[in-house]
This record gives structure tokens, sequence and C-alpha cells, in this order.
């Protein structure tokens, strides 16, 4: 049976960049849920959390 790990990462627009997750791409991680949080008031993003998983090689 596969085995996953998982991983959270939480930032905004400026910390969550293509050139971050193409490197955690690289090392087998990926995408599978995200969450924005937005100020009501400006209706800007505060933050984002990214949820991501990799497998667990067999030993």
């Amino acid at each position: 049976m596969k085995k996953f790990e998982y991983k959270t990462l939480h930032g905004h627009n400026a910390f969550i960049t293509d050139d971050k997750l193409n490197e955690l791409g690289k090392e087998g991680w990926e995408i599978i849920s995200y969450i924005s949080a937005h100020n009501s008031y400006s209706n800007s993003t505060i933050e984002i959390i990214c949820v991501l998983k990799r497998e667990i090689p067999e030993q």
C-alpha cells in the first residue's frame, strides 16, 4: 500500500512563488488543496495556505 507524507505551506502571494512551488515539485511534493484568506475590508489576500503531499518510498 502506498504511504504519503503531508506538509502545509503558509504565506502570502510574495512568499509562495512559482520558483518555490517548482522547487517543492522537484522534491516530489504536489499541492492537493489550498485556501486563501481575504481581508473583508479591502478584499485583498492576507494569507494562502497550501496542503502538499508526496509519496514515501517503500523500504
